[in-house]
């Protein structure tokens, strides 16, 4: 059997008295496309955040592409960090910096930083940040400042950052929230593209549920803390949305 490349067993994470998961154990398998829906607050960006070790667990355990995140040491996390791209809402890019350089941060986890620094003053490996924009339909921006760039664009660019960073998966958190509809599906087509043609497992928290059955194979349905369903997408149906996000 194949190793999953996530796992959580038994885990619980806890901000102060607020749970925000709360004894939560899942796979996710190589190639996967799994979508975490649910409303605000169930724990779909913790999971993430978890997934990707950028936080820890109360309790229970994580791991990540074979590994248990607990106890590594800062240069084994980043190591396997570098394997998991994440992109987020709101983009995280340097505004002021042209196009190249925010593509080119992908590099960061394996570049020196005397050639970080090199390439701020002469933008280096190019043809791969062109390459990588042409896939995400911006090739023409490279040298754009990318504060001029609109939403749509500057999520192009993260997206791009993240194929130069060239991770085993990829994360996105709420990718298309500050997008409109249109943009918002030629992002979610762009993911599931770049997921079926690369064999990346891609796994993304949406508030838009339309998205599941078209774009996943997989749904996590999260309700404060807990999982509610997990299931195929194109077994969620209007009774199990209803209970996900019933008032009260």
């Amino acid at each position: 059997m194949t190793e999953p490349l996530f796992s959580l067993a038994g885990v619980s994470k806890r901000y102060g008295d607020f749970p925000a998961l709360d004894d939560v154990s899942l796979t996710i398998a190589p190639g996967e496309r799994v979508v975490l829906i649910g409303p605000s607050g169930a724990g779909k960006s913790t999971l993430l955040g978890l997934l990707n070790g950028t936080l820890a667990p109360s309790q229970g355990e994580v791991r990540a592409l074979g590994r248990a995140l607990d106890g590594l040491s800062p240069k084994e996390r980043r190591a396997i960090q570098r394997r998991i791209g994440t992109i987020y809402q709101q983009y995280q890019l340097v505004e002021n910096l042209p196009v190249i350089h925010n593509v080119n941060a992908g590099h960061l986890g394996r570049w020196s930083l005397v050639k970080a620094l090199l390439s701020l003053v002469w933008p280096l490996e190019r043809e791969r940040a062109e390459q990588a924009l042409a896939q995400v339909g911006i090739a023409e921006k490279l040298y754009t400042r990318t504060s001029s760039l609109s939403g749509g664009q500057q999520q192009r660019v993260a997206l791009a950052r993240v194929l130069v960073q060239n991770p085993d998966a990829i994360l996105a958190d709420e990718p298309i929230a500050s997008l409109d509809p249109e943009r918002g599906r030629e992002i979610m087509d762009l993911l599931v593209e770049i997921s079926q043609t690369t064999g990346k497992t891609l796994v993304a928290s949406l508030h838009a549920v339309e998205f599941t059955h078209s774009h996943f194979d997989r749904a996590i349905g999260l309700r404060g803390g807990r999982v509610l369903f997990d299931c195929p997408a194109e077994a969620v149906d209007e009774g199990m949305l209803g209970a996900l996000y019933r008032i009260g």
